[in-house]
């Protein structure tokens, strides 16, 4: 394997070991919404809110055959239909609990932050933080709508905020220490090259000093 090859191939791994962090990130959170939804129904069984399930679900499986198919394909899908969830699960839940109107309560943040986590195709830092910005508003856009529906005051999501400033941050120090990760590759290639060949060269100098002796 050639050393740009070699370069290629560490940065595949970099950004697929962050993908899937964040991809299973956003599995415990829209585990966590499923939860909760579940939660809330017990407190209020007249109240309509099981149907959000649905989308709830639909989503987590869409999460996870992105996490398979990093395409813009699935990325676009789980956005849609992450951003429908949020809404339909905002809408119920603020028709139903004037609490949850007075104070944000951390069931609307999980499916948000899920959004953020989103990472999308792409293999260089900025594409994960167009995909986290464009994932933020998403999840903002359909919080403001349900609150326009049920008119209800509008809060941002500070959770959700959080994530996406962190993931910018990390992002940006992946970009920027990115050249000098790369400049440093060749060298412990070439060294642990130099020390193959140093193995190589010590058992052929033992294997024919031990045909010089049989002789």
């Amino acid at each position: 394997m050639s050393q740009g090859q070699s370069q290629h191939v560490g940065l595949l791994a970099v950004n697929r070991a962050f993908s899937r962090f964040a991809h299973v990130t956003g599995y415990v959170c829209l585990a966590g919404a499923l939860c909760e939804v579940a939660g809330y129904q017990a407190l209020a069984p007249n109240a309509p809110i099981w149907p959000v399930l649905l989308p709830l679900a639909v989503t987590l499986v869409l999460l996870i055959l992105l996490d398979r198919r990093r395409t813009t394909f699935y990325s676009v899908f789980f956005l849609v239909v992450g951003g429908a969830s949020q809404f339909w699960l905002s809408v119920s839940l603020l028709s139903a609990f004037s609490s949850v109107r007075s104070s944000h309560t951390l069931v609307l943040s999980l499916v948000a932050v899920a959004l953020v986590l989103v990472c999308g195709p792409g293999l260089v830092p900025s594409s994960a933080i167009v995909w986290g910005i464009i994932g933020f508003a998403v999840g903002q856009a359909a919080s403001l709508a349900a609150t326009v529906l049920t008119r209800s005051p509008f809060q941002l999501d500070a959770i959700s905020l959080v994530v996406i400033v962190g993931l910018i941050a990390v992002e940006v120090t992946d970009s920027v220490t990115r050249s000098r990760r790369l400049a440093v590759r060749p060298e412990l290639d070439r060294a642990v090259l130099d020390d193959e060949l140093s193995v190589l060269r010590y058992r052929t100098e033992v294997r024919a000093a031990a045909l010089m002796h049989d002789t």
